[in-house]
């Protein structure tokens, strides 16, 4: 199995040229009176998986979605009252509500817009008013028009999975963003107009929450390999569960919350018949499958000539268990080898 993991650098950048100066003798001046937009940049690691389907080497205009949330002694605050959307002027209302980026079209870099939804206007950072930005990626695990459900510890999203897509959360690292700033800027003041003129850039790092099987198929000997064909590979996982973007429980971690009340169901891996070879057949689609159990039931079909039983028919039935692999970058082998 091997995990892939993307790194999605959202840059809310500041252009200098708005609200600072330069004197004789190169001394940069900012000037802490002017309105400060939230302005976003992107970039992407290269030779990456980012979905179900296969290699994705660049963004290619999916659909991101951000959030910032006025952070108060440390929390970030949730607004619950639907009348309460983005007001620059109201210290309780969001400063970004589920607004819609569409990432970069080619490329492992370029820049993103986050627009007022309706407008082409940019957000603004409210002053002596301090923010931390999340954002998600949920494929067409949520319909069309995503839409969280935000209470006041929590903001979440229903999501159901086949198999192909991918789902990812993001958050981001104050001290590492505050490291960067072109003056000394207190972690309290991170993310705020006062950080973000001195360069202070909140980095969105977006992380999968689905797990990623990738199988090889390997004929025992040479007459299996000349007359056994696999019909089918699938996966049994739970398919619905709830996306936790934001969270102040501690009860409640970020990630993926798998549907308690549903039983596996099965996700096809391959639904067509494929030939073997003693050297390994890679299976080269990973399936993305929700996380909640430790073990895994993995069902795979397959025919062979001169075989009479079962109309031909070979169905071969094993678990991966989750406690004996550790989970890491690189490939590991389970213990059960169909």
């Amino acid at each position: 199995m091997k995990k892939y993991v993307l790194y999605l650098i959202v840059a809310a950048a500041v252009v200098l040229s708005w609200n600072a100066c330069q004197k004789s003798g190169g001394e940069v001046v900012v000037d802490d009176s002017v309105r400060t937009p939230v302005l976003f940049g992107s970039s992407i690691q290269s030779t990456v998986s980012t979905k179900g389907a296969g290699a994705l080497d660049a963004w290619g205009g999916q659909n991101l979605y951000i959030y910032g949330l006025r952070r108060v002694d440390g929390q970030y605050v949730i607004p619950t009252d639907p009348s309460v959307d983005y007001d620059e002027d109201e210290p309780n209302a969001y400063l970004i509500k589920n607004v819609k980026a569409t990432a970069p079209t080619e490329g492992l870099t370029g820049s993103i817009e986050v627009h007022r939804p309706g407008t082409t206007e940019y957000f603004y950072y409210r002053e002596s008013t301090y923010y931390d930005f999340y954002g998600y990626y949920v494929d067409n695990a949520a319909g069309t028009n995503p839409a969280p459900t935000a209470t006041s510890s929590t903001i979440s999203l229903d999501v159901t999975i086949d198999g192909s897509q991918d789902v990812m959360i993001a958050t981001t690292d104050k001290t590492a963003d505050a490291s960067h700033a072109t003056s000394t800027v207190d972690l309290d003041r991170v993310y705020g107009a006062y950080a973000a003129r001195r360069q202070v850039k909140p980095n969105l790092i977006f992380d999968h929450q689905l797990s990623s099987f990738k199988f090889t198929l390997v004929a025992g000997n040479a007459q299996t390999e000349t007359n056994v064909t696999v019909q089918s590979l699938k996966v049994y996982s739970k398919s619905k569960g709830q996306l936790i973007i934001a969270s102040n429980d501690a009860e409640t971690p970020r990630g993926i919350i798998p549907d308690a009340s549903q039983e596996p169901v099965e996700m096809n891996v391959i639904s067509s018949p494929m030939s073997i070879s003693q050297a390994g057949t890679p299976i080269v689609k990973p399936i993305m499958v929700m996380p909640g159990a430790s073990v895994y039931k993995v069902e795979l079909v397959m025919t062979q000539t001169g075989y009479s039983q079962g109309d031909g028919f070979v169905t071969t039935k094993t678990e991966i268990d989750f406690s004996k692999i550790q989970s890491s970058s690189t490939e590991v082998q389970p213990d059960n080898k169909a």
